[in-house]
C-alpha cells in the first residue's frame, strides 16, 4: 500500500479527515485494538481514529423504527418513505466527495433541498466573494510567503491544531530569511498562552467586537483618524501600528475561523476583512484564508458547485437547481414544517445528531452514534479515511487528496449506501 515501508500495520503518510487542514503527514499504526497515530497528529487526529476504529469494530446493525433490520430490508424502507415523500431534505453531508455527489443525486432526483452541518459559516466567505469579490490565499502560500501573518478571532488552535506548527511556525520551508523574519499577530481572544508559537503581538477583544475592531484597523489602512482611545477594548494606538505593519508587509496574510463569526453579524464581519484586504492590495500584497470546512463542508461546497453551478443550500424544482442561501438552512426548514422527510448524512463523528424532529428521518451515520429518539431507518456507515477512501478538499479549497481506507470491507460508505437506495427508486422498488 502506498506509504508503507514493508509494514501491512505501520502506514506512513497518511491523510487525516478530522479538520480542514487534511493533514497527510500522520504516521499510524493498525493494532488489534484499533488505530494508533504514533507521529504527526494532533489530539483531534488521535481522537478522530481511536473513535472510528471503534465504531467500526462495533458494527451496529440498521434499524428500522428502532428494530433490528438486515442492510437490504433498511434500504428498501428508506427508499419506500422517499419514494412517498413530497419535499425531503438531504442535510448533515458529512461525507467525503463520493458520498456527497451521490446525496447530490439524490436529492436531485427526489427534488428536494440539500444543506451542510457548517454551510451557514462558510455562506458568509461565499455571500462576501459574490457581492464584492475578495483575494484568498492558499496553505502553502502562507507557510512559505509571507511575512506578516495576522489571527483574527477566535482561537485557531482550537479549529486547527496544528495550522501553526505546520503553516505560521513552521520548522523550513522555500524561503527561510522570509520565515527568519514573520511576525504574527493574533486579534481576538489569548491564542497561545503557553508562548509556544512566538506571538509577537496580542490585542485582545471579545468575539462581539471583532466587527468594530476589523472597520477601526481598515480606516487606519486607509489613514482615517479614529476619534475614540479605544475600540473594543483595544487601544487606538495599538490598531494604528497593526495598520502601518500590514502597510509595509511583503505579504501578508489573514486567517480567521470560518466556522466561529463574530456573534449576530458574521457576513458583515466577513465582508469587511475582505474589504480589508482589497485596500491593502492597492500597495503592497495582502490575502485572506478562512479556516475551517470540517466534515466534509469544503468538499460540499465544491461539489455541488461544479455540479450545479451554485454553492450549497439548494433546492431542486422542476429539474432547475435554486440557491436558497438564507431560507435554505436545514434547522429553519424543518422549524417550518416544510420537509416531510430527512435523509441526515454523519460519517466524520457521532456528535452531529440528526435535529430533534417529528420529521420521519433516515439516518446515515457512524454506528456508535446516540438518537435522542430511533429514526425511521438507521444505516451504519463507515468513516471515511478510515473505512474507506474518496476524495476530500482541504479547507483552502485548492487540494483534494484521496482518503485511505485503513480498515476496509468491514462498514459500507455512505455513497455506497445511497448508490443502493437510488438504484431501488430507479428500479421502481420504493
Amino acid at each position: 500500500m502506498a506509504g508503507n515501508e514493508g509494514n501491512a500495520t505501520r502506514q506512513r503518510n497518511v491523510p487525516c479527515p478530522f479538520c480542514g487542514l487534511l493533514c497527510d503527514d500522520l504516521e499510524v499504526e493498525l493494532t488489534g485494538e484499533g488505530i494508533e497515530v504514533r507521529s504527526g497528529g494532533c489530539y483531534r487526529g488521535a481522537e478522530g481514529f481511536r473513535k472510528a476504529a471503534e465504531a467500526s469494530a462495533r458494527f451496529r446493525t440498521p434499524t428500522i423504527a428502532g428494530e433490528a433490520a438486515s442492510l437490504d430490508q433498511a434500504v428498501g424502507e428508506a427508499a419506500r418513505l422517499l419514494d412517498g415523500s413530497r419535499f425531503p431534505l438531504v442535510a448533515g453531508l458529512g461525507a467525503e466527495g463520493n458520498g456527497i455527489r451521490a446525496a447530490i443525486q439524490l436529492a436531485d432526483r427526489l427534488g428536494g433541498a440539500i444543506d451542510h452541518l457548517h454551510a451557514g459559516s462558510l455562506l458568509s466567505h461565499v455571500r462576501a466573494l459574490q457581492d464584492n469579490g475578495g483575494i484568498t490565499t492558499t496553505l502553502s502560500e502562507l507557510h512559505n510567503r509571507a511575512d506578516l501573518v495576522v489571527l483574527l478571532g477566535t482561537p485557531l488552535l482550537d479549529q486547527a491544531p496544528r495550522f501553526y506548527e505546520r503553516f505560521v511556525r513552521p520548522r523550513e520551508g522555500l524561503f527561510p530569511e522570509r520565515l527568519a523574519r514573520r511576525q504574527v499577530v493574533a486579534v481576538g481572544q489569548p491564542e497561545d498562552p503557553a508562548g509556544r508559537w512566538a506571538i509577537d503581538e496580542t490585542l485582545n477583544c471579545p468575539p462581539e467586537g471583532m466587527g468594530e475592531v476589523v472597520a477601526a484597523l481598515r480606516a487606519r489602512v486607509n489613514g482615517h483618524p479614529l476619534q475614540a482611545r479605544e475600540v473594543a477594548g483595544i487601544d487606538c494606538e495599538h490598531l494604528a501600528r497593526l495598520g502601518n505593519r500590514l502597510r509595509q508587509a511583503d505579504y501578508a496574510v489573514v486567517a480567521w475561523n470560518a466556522e466561529a463569526p463574530s456573534p449576530g453579524h458574521g457576513d458583515l464581519v466577513v465582508d469587511t476583512i475582505h474589504s480589508l484586504i482589497r485596500d491593502l492590495n492597492h500597495t503592497t500584497r495582502c490575502a485572506g484564508i478562512p479556516l475551517g470546512g470540517g466534515a466534509g463542508a469544503t468538499t460540499a461546497l465544491q461539489a455541488t458547485t461544479w455540479q450545479t453551478g451554485f454553492p450549497l443550500r439548494l433546492r431542486f424544482r422542476g429539474g432547475q437547481p435554486e440557491f436558497t442561501p438564507r431560507k435554505g438552512a436545514a434547522e429553519g426548514m424543518l422549524a417550518r414544517g416544510e420537509p416531510d422527510a430527512l435523509v441526515w448524512i454523519s460519517a466524520f463523528s457521532e456528535e452531529a445528531a440528526p435535529p430533534a424532529t417529528d420529521v420521519p428521518t433516515v439516518a446515515l451515520a457512524r454506528g456508535s452514534m446516540p438518537f435522542e429518539k430511533p429514526p425511521a431507518v438507521a444505516i451504519p456507515v463507515g468513516t471515511p479515511g478510515v473505512d474507506h477512501g474518496g476524495p476530500l478538499f482541504r479547507c483552502d479549497g485548492s487540494v483534494s487528496l484521496p482518503l485511505r481506507a485503513l480498515l476496509p470491507g468491514r462498514v459500507p460508505s455512505v455513497g455506497e449506501v445511497l448508490g443502493r437506495i437510488g438504484a431501488r427508486l430507479a428500479a421502481g422498488e420504493g
